[in-house]
């Protein structure tokens, strides 16, 4: 999407002071990141028919890739279910007949989690560091203990909920086999804060093999 300087509807919102006031310098089309260097918010500044065309085109793409995790949701919601072990009506024949379940996923699934965080966190260490090329003085290596202590006593110590999460993300993994979080930075606590994402609040097509090829991710919100 491109709009041009010259007539443009945003120009009283930019700052064009690196911009020749020249005839051929209005011509040229100002792109998006021209627009992104003056304001952090694009939606600030784009006209209401603009909006509503990129969402509408945000919405169609959404349910084109979610239609693609269909098969996957609909196994993924049915194997939660299966760990709930929660008792429920019979509508068939022999409907008196017991209704018993014994919890042996759910507990497979406490088992491994349990494993999976030992290794996760050994020592009360999460993260840990290495040196690569040479470093006849040490200095790179005393630089990398600094920051994995830092980085170690921020999540174990400065975020209250990330071990908690953790735990949540490796029991989801163990049933649906994703699982994300999404960590960012709360400017009201002022702390990094991480929360675990339902399997079915993050929405990429079903074709894509890792996120880095992505061309679009969907979070929806939960809550």
């Amino acid at each position: 999407m491109q709009y041009h300087q010259k007539n443009n509807p945003y120009k009283e919102n930019l700052n064009y002071e690196n911009f020749e006031d020249s005839e051929d310098e209005l011509k040229k089309p100002l792109k998006i990141l021209d627009i992104l260097d003056n304001e952090d918010n694009i939606a600030r500044v784009l006209p209401e028919e603009d909006l509503d065309k990129i969402g509408s085109k945000v919405l169609e793409e959404l349910e084109k890739d979610e239609e693609t995790m269909r098969d996957w949701l609909d196994y993924a919601d049915r194997a939660m279910e299966l760990t709930k072990v929660e008792r429920q009506q019979k509508n068939t024949p022999f409907a008196n007949a017991s209704n018993v379940k014994y919890p042996l996923i759910t507990t497979a699934v406490t088992q491994w989690t349990s494993r999976a965080m030992a290794e996760f966190i050994k020592n009360g260490k999460v993260a840990n560091v290495k040196v690569i090329g040479k470093d006849p003085d040490g200095l790179k290596w005393d630089k990398a203990s600094r920051v994995r202590e830092y980085i170690n006593y921020h999540m174990l110590e400065k975020m209250p909920n990330w071990l908690d999460q953790s735990d949540k993300l490796h029991s989801q993994v163990a049933v649906v086999g994703t699982s994300f979080t999404k960590t960012w930075y709360d400017p009201i606590h002022e702390m990094v804060r991480s929360e675990l994402m339902p399997y079915d609040a993050v929405i990429v097509h079903a074709g894509i093999k890792n996120l880095e090829d992505c061309h679009r991710i969907y979070s929806k919100n939960k809550s």
